[in-house]
C-alpha cells in the first residue's frame, strides 16, 4: 500500500508541477507499469515521459505530506465537467462550480463543504489515474430489497442505494445546532412538485412555484410527526448547500432534488442519522 500511495503522489506532483506531463495515458500506464513490475519499473517509466526528472525509487516521497500539491496547476473545472459534476444550473457560475465541487466530495464520501483543496486534488488525481472513486460503503444491513436513502449527517451526503448497490450520491445541508435534524429510520410519506411553504412559524407563508419559495420546487415528505414537518426539498438559498445550517430539514441543489424526485419512489425507506449512527444500524460510509 506505501508503495502505491509513493506512485501515486509522483503522478500528483507531475500533474501538478509539470503542464507537459498532464496526458491520462502517461497516468494509465504508469500504473500500468507499477502493477506488472513494481515500482521502480514505474519510476523508470514516468522517466520516459519525462527524461529531465531525476526520481529514483529513494527519493519518492514515502507520505503524501512530503509532496507540496498545487491544485492551481490541476485544472479541476475540466475535469469535473469531463466526469458529470458540472451543471450550467445557475447564471453564477462560481456556484455552479461550488455545486460541482460538492458533488465530487459526496461522490468521494468526503464531507461536503464545497470548497476545493489538497483533499480533493488528491481524490481527483486517483480517479484520473485509477478510474475507481476512492470513497466505499460497506452495507451489512437492509432497510429494503429495492431503493432507499441514507442521509449522513456527519458528511452531509444523501445517497440513493438499490439493495446494496450505490445509484448516486448527492451533496445537501442538514439541520443547524438549535434545530438538529433528528436520528431515524423513515419512510417517504409524500411527494410534491411546487410545495407550498407554510412559514415554519417564524414567517410569512409562501406558495408553491415562487423563486423565494424554501422549499424550491421538490418536496418529499418523511414519516416524522405529521409528515409535514420533515422532508427532502430544494432550496432559495443555494449557498447553504453542504453546510449545517437548515431547521431541521434536508435540503438539496435544485437540480438534483428534481433528479432525486424522479428516482425515488414513495414509500421508500430513508435512515438518517451521523456517522456513528449509521455504522451502528450497519452502514458504514467510508471516505478520505
Amino acid at each position: 500500500m506505501t508503495d502505491i500511495i509513493r506512485i501515486l503522489y509522483l503522478i500528483i506532483y507531475l500533474y501538478s508541477a509539470n503542464p507537459a506531463s498532464q496526458d491520462p495515458v502517461m497516468a494509465q500506464n504508469v500504473f500500468a507499469e507499477y502493477q506488472l513490475s513494481g515500482l521502480e519499473a514505474a519510476v523508470d517509466k514516468l522517466k520516459e515521459y519525462t527524461p529531465e526528472i531525476q526520481t529514483t525509487v529513494e527519493a519518492v516521497p514515502e507520505t503524501p505530506a512530503a509532496i507540496k500539491l498545487d491544485p492551481a496547476k490541476l485544472d479541476y473545472k475540466k475535469e469535473l465537467i469531463t466526469l458529470g459534476f458540472y451543471r450550467k444550473d445557475s447564471k453564477d457560475d462560481k456556484l455552479n462550480l461550488r455545486n460541482a465541487v460538492l458533488r465530487f466530495q459526496s461522490s468521494c464520501n468526503m464531507t461536503v463543504n464545497g470548497e476545493w483543496d489538497k483533499k480533493c486534488l488528491t481524490a481527483l488525481a486517483g480517479i484520473l489515474t485509477t478510474q475507481d472513486m476512492p470513497g466505499k460503503d460497506l452495507i451489512t444491513s437492509l432497510p429494503s430489497e429495492g431503493m432507499w436513502i441514507a442521509i449522513n449527517k456527519t458528511k452531509r451526503i444523501l445517497t440513493i442505494y438499490e439493495g446494496m448497490n450505490i445509484l448516486k450520491k448527492y451533496p445537501v445541508a442538514v439541520g443547524k445546532t438549535s434545530t438538529l435534524t433528528p436520528d431515524g429510520k423513515f419512510t417517504i410519506v409524500s411527494k410534491v412538485i411546487d410545495p407550498d411553504w407554510g412559514g415554519g412559524g417564524y414567517a410569512d407563508p409562501v406558495k408553491g412555484g415562487l423563486p423565494d419559495n424554501p422549499l424550491g420546487h421538490r418536496w418529499m415528505g418523511l414519516s416524522y410527526k405529521s409528515g409535514d414537518d420533515l422532508g427532502i426539498h430544494g432550496n432559495n438559498s443555494p449557498y447553504s448547500i453542504g453546510k449545517s445550517i437548515s431547521h431541521g430539514c434536508i435540503r438539496m441543489i435544485n437540480s438534483d432534488v428534481e433528479e432525486l424526485f424522479e428516482i425515488i419512489p414513495k414509500s421508500s425507506k430513508v435512515w438518517v442519522g451521523t456517522d456513528t449512527v449509521l455504522k451502528s444500524w450497519g452502514v458504514e460510509q467510508l471516505g478520505l
